[in-house]
């Protein structure tokens, strides 16, 4: 998470890049606007000084036309007036730049996790970095527009202010301008330091994030009110928030203090100035005129000063996020696209010597497998948890591309440097999603055809939830969960079937893969749901990953994973008669269901 040396500026170049590249014609009117706000410095000095002269004039008994009087006047409160409508519009307009800036922002993150590794989510630092950036990237860059526009906007002032400074004096101009070098240059330092405290803490952050999540999650919620868990948790989620809120304003106590030393250079400056103008003015060489426009400028270049050290120390946060964001972007994306010239008349599935370890553990979770599957075959992959299966599953599935050895699917090798696509196999996941939205579009994401009701409802029925389906009032078109005000929540086991329609209806795949596709069915109805596919898999290798055995006597071949490694194969028989690892997982589960039924 840390930045590099320097690169609050390079987050700012790489924010100006995009907008300029994406926005450009909108990034050049705010930039023109930010200009333009910026004049009613010099207008309002131009005034000033005029004033200061008129007045001069007017006390050394000079001839002063009063209409001219009356036109400069009139020209700068016409100028001001002009100035100030630009003021009021730009405020309106950076509302709707900001607008887009969020849209743009967000559309490119949401594309871009879409299509990077499934592997990247398996760390999980990445992950909660991944998390973090798309939570916040809307504000933080946001932030960080506006801390370009006010730092623009900022150096504007100074530039003007500070020109007509050196028509007073051009020491004090010199030393005003080495003064806020100073002060920037403390303040990026600052930054730096602020930056390693803020990266220090981030821990402490995230734990009060997550506690904080817990009553505000509706499956946590469930769990935290059965459990009796209100008050250890409350108490927890007290203690890490008073850790974080300490830490926190120990940077803030320092940040306060850092500022007011990096000013120290600007403060003396305007001290001896004012001494030295005074002096100036006892000796009548200078009118006092000159001291209030002295005063004037100073005290703007001293606001403006401390708010350019403030929105460079000060933007750390978001700026953090923002350069995770960029690092996101740079990361590799997964290939997703089906090869249309892979032969799929001959689909065996060939690993040859594969591992794989994942990115935060130092074990091999695959080592050196080596297994065989033959076009059409019905595969029940079986083992206890942590044997690797759901690795050697993703990896067919191109989700996990880092791995050694070779991939042979048709006429296709895959390895590391050339990973599986990701859409040639289709499969459900155990951690398989419902979308809040219809019951039609929840089965039809991702199928391109046009399918009948009378189809769709055959395929239901298929699963054992067509009738269900028909009993609701808007049936296909009946929304799904709490966005709707008539939404329907459907238990755990109806959504599993929901999900198995939607793998079904996309037949076009050549391999299926069902990850515990009956976890929350009953026993019932997940023979059933394993009679139809069988029935309808016709030609397609099909591979079956669950924990309950019921299903593998039906297979044409059970393997037996165990650390990473297949020690087991052969059909139901084979593997019985062997009483080795599948037959007494099979005998525990036959006795566990005789005396639940013997108890019962």
């Amino acid at each position: 998470m840390e930045m590099k040396r320097g690169n609050l500026l390079s987050v700012f170049r790489k924010v100006l890049a995009d907008l300029f590249e994406k926005m450009r014609s909108d990034s050049v009117v705010l930039l023109i606007l930010t200009m333009f706000s910026s004049l009613k410095a010099f207008v309002t000095l131009l005034f000033i000084d005029y004033i200061s002269n008129m007045s001069s004039e007017v006390y050394n008994s000079a001839d002063v036309s009063l209409r001219n009087i009356i036109y400069r006047i009139a020209l700068f409160l016409a100028s001001l007036f002009t100035i100030n409508m630009v003021i009021r519009y730009s405020a309106m307009f950076k509302i709707k730049f900001n607008t887009k800036v969020n849209e743009f922002v967000n559309t490119k993150l949401k594309n871009k996790l879409g299509l990077i590794h499934y592997e990247y989510y398996e760390s999980s630092t990445i992950y909660e970095k991944i998390t973090r950036v798309n939570e916040r990237i809307g504000s933080g860059y946001q932030v960080a527009v506006e801390s370009i526009v006010k730092v623009l906007e900022i150096l504007f002032y100074i530039i003007f202010y500070v020109a007509f400074l050196s028509k007073i004096n051009v020491v004090f101009a010199l030393l005003v301008v080495l003064s806020i070098v100073f002060s920037g240059g403390a303040a990026a330092k600052m930054s730096k330091i602020r930056h390693k405290k803020f990266v220090d803490i981030t821990k402490l952050k995230q734990k009060q994030d997550y506690l904080d999540r817990i009553p505000k999650d509706k499956n946590m919620h469930q769990e935290y009110q059965s459990g009796r868990l209100y008050d250890a948790l409350f108490h927890r989620y007290q203690n890490a928030s008073a850790e974080y809120q300490d830490a926190y304003l120990k940077i803030h106590k320092y940040t306060i203090f850092a500022e007011s030393r990096a000013l120290l250079l600007f403060v003396a400056t305007i001290f001896f100035s004012y001494l030295y103008i005074s002096f100036q003015i006892s000796n009548q060489v200078v009118e006092i005129g000159v001291l209030v426009s002295l005063i004037l400028i100073f005290d703007t270049l001293y606001e403006k000063s401390e708010a350019l050290s403030y929105y460079i120390s000060n933007r750390v946060e978001e700026m953090l996020i923002i350069n995770e964001y960029y690092e996101i972007m740079e990361y590799q994306e997964s290939n997703s696209e089906f090869e249309p010239d892979i032969d799929m008349t001959d689909n065996d599935i060939i690993f040859d010597d594969v591992s794989y370890v994942y990115p935060q553990s130092e074990n091999k979770a695959l080592n050196g497998l080596s297994v065989h599957i033959k076009s059409g075959e019905k595969i029940a992959i079986v083992g206890e948890n942590g044997s690797g299966k759901s690795t050697f599953v993703n990896i067919l599935l191109g989700l996990l591309t880092e791995f050694e050895g070779q991939i042979k699917i048709g006429n296709r090798t895959y390895t590391k440097n050339n990973p599986l696509p990701v859409k040639m196999i289709q499969s459900l996941c155990q951690d398989f999603t419902m979308y809040q939205t219809t019951i039609r579009d929840n089965i039809l994401l991702g199928n391109n055809k046009n399918l009948s009701d009378e189809y769709i409802f055959r395929i239901l029925d298929l699963v054992g939830i067509g009738e269900f389906v028909r009993s609701l009032p808007g049936q296909l078109e009946t929304n799904l969960g709490q966005l709707d005000d008539y939404g329907v929540e459907l238990s755990k086991g109806q959504e599993q079937k929901i999900a198995l329609s939607r793998i079904i209806l996309n037949s076009d795949a050549p391999i299926w893969v069902f990850d515990e596709p009956t976890a929350y069915l009953d026993p019932l109805a997940e023979i059933d749901v394993y009679r139809s596919l069988y029935r309808i898999s016709n030609n397609k290798t099909m591979l079956f990953i669950s924990h309950r055995l019921g299903f593998a006597p039906k297979a044409d071949r059970i393997i037996v994973f165990e650390h990473g490694r297949i020690i087991e194969t052969g059909t139901h028989e084979q593997l019985y008669k062997k009483q080795g690892v599948y037959a007494n997982m099979y005998d525990a589960q036959k006795d566990w269901y005789k005396d639940d039924n013997a108890g019962g």
